[in-house]
């Protein structure tokens, strides 16, 4: 049984089906030649497989995207990452690229989060 599990967890990330055949085939061993022969239990024996097998957490690119700024550039406050790019027109890739040129001004910091002032993204995009 722990050997049958750990090999679950192992494939995981392979497709659905072939996981979903392993656990099937698993509960069937575990429950014996019964299963075989009844439907019902089929049925339910994959529906329990289903739940059994672990669900994988899609991740995301880990750049910030675009996000409209809730202020205009001629008001003071903030913008982060997102509005930035909004406003700029540009990758998230593009932005970093640019600070480390020297033709964008560094970020502030807000624990993870970077942001500046709005009167200096106005001057850094020329606007």
């Amino acid at each position: 049984m722990v050997r049958q599990a750990m090999t679950l967890a192992q494939i995981s990330n392979r497709n659905e089906r072939t996981v979903m055949a392993f656990a099937f085939g698993a509960l069937l061993n575990q429950q014996g030649d019964d299963a075989m022969s009844a439907s019902t239990t089929k049925l339910a024996t994959l529906k329990e497989a289903k739940q059994a097998t672990p669900t994988l957490r899609k991740r995301g690119s880990g750049h910030a995207k675009p996000r409209k700024p809730l202020i205009s550039l001629n008001e003071p406050g903030r913008f982060y990452t997102g509005h930035v790019l909004a406003v700029g027109g540009f990758s998230a890739a593009h932005l970093f690229a640019r600070i480390a040129d020297g033709r964008f001004p560094k970020p502030h910091k807000d624990g993870k989060k970077n942001w500046w002032p709005t009167h200096e993204v106005k001057e850094a995009l020329g606007l």
